[in-house]
């Protein structure tokens, strides 16, 4: 049988679009204890930079990622909001403005892309030239004049997920491509609202059907780097799977997604740990970044 999209990018449903554009958009309420940066002055605002997919604090980001930057000092008017549009969209990329309400972003000493900007919370678009090490990030007003900083660890890879419930944690944010018996495809989402916890929880996914091939389709940031997809492992359950693509997911920017052909299965656990692993990654970050899926 012919199947109309193996390991290439399979576009979705407008739904799907949806919900990862509003993943990677929605501000998240997170706070934890960090260290100030020994660039930044005593009055200066600090800056606590993370992944915008795992939040996880003093992680290294990737160049070219989205990262949620985090304030311990209003920037702008408490409960303003002001997002980032395309600075020119008769090109067919998104082009993020580097100033909003007279502020800038530098991370390494270079202009970062604004998704949207608040009080306390910034996410942005790491520049795709930096290099390795750590470094400052700064917000500058129209001046020049420094009004937050803190310091940013870059690294070559550093892939996260982005999650339904938009915290790092539980099921992803990502769907499915069922490819029936007859041929035909039908859009399937690998999550559900819990109307109790009112969070989204792995939706079971039917394997069993050997007449069937089923493809799950995952979102993530910081994979920029990833070269080949043959290097890369995804991890469920203990059971080790190459994906069939890692790339750019089309039509967003800092974005990448994971195509994969999930095997036939009989007896399926009902609920599994995933992980992404890939030859750049040291030991440290190759399974720093998790989440929860399930089947049956």
């Amino acid at each position: 049988m012919d199947l109309p999209l193996p390991s290439r990018r399979p576009a979705g449903n407008r739904l799907s679009r949806c919900l990862v554009l509003l993943v990677v958009l929605m501000a998240a309420a997170l706070g934890w204890d960090g260290r100030q940066s020994p660039r930044a002055a005593q009055t200066l605002i600090r800056i606590f930079p993370v992944s915008a997919a795992c939040f996880a604090p003093q992680t290294p980001m990737a160049p070219g990622s989205i990262a949620a930057i985090f304030l311990d000092g209003d920037v702008v008017a408490p409960g303003a909001v002001v997002i980032g549009n395309d600075t020119n969209p008769s090109t067919p990329e998104i082009e993020l403005p580097t100033l909003l309400q007279n502020l800038s972003c530098e991370v390494h000493g270079r202009l970062a892309g604004i998704f949207f900007l608040s009080a306390r919370q910034w996410n942005i678009l790491l520049p795709v030239d930096l290099q390795p090490g750590v470094g400052p990030i700064v917000i500058r007003d129209a001046t020049g004049l420094i009004r937050a900083a803190g310091e940013i660890e870059i690294t070559r890879v550093s892939p996260s997920i982005f999650t339904a419930n938009v915290n790092g944690e539980g099921a992803p944010a990502a769907f499915l491509i069922r490819v029936l018996g007859n041929g035909q495809q039908r859009i399937e989402q690998a999550a559900e609202l819990d109307p109790t916890s009112q969070r989204f929880a792995p939706k079971p996914i039917d394997l069993e059907r050997g007449d069937e091939l089923v493809f799950l389709i995952l979102y993530l940031t910081g994979g920029r780097g990833i070269i080949d997809a043959s290097e890369t492992r995804i991890l469920i359950g203990g059971a080790e799977y190459i994906p069939d693509f890692v790339g750019p997911a089309p039509g967003f920017v800092g974005l990448e997604q994971i195509n994969m052909r999930l095997p036939h299965c009989q007896e399926c656990q009902r609920r599994s740990e995933f992980s992404i692993q890939n030859a750049d990654l040291d030991e440290r970050d190759s399974a720093k970044d998790r989440g929860s899926g399930g089947w049956e």
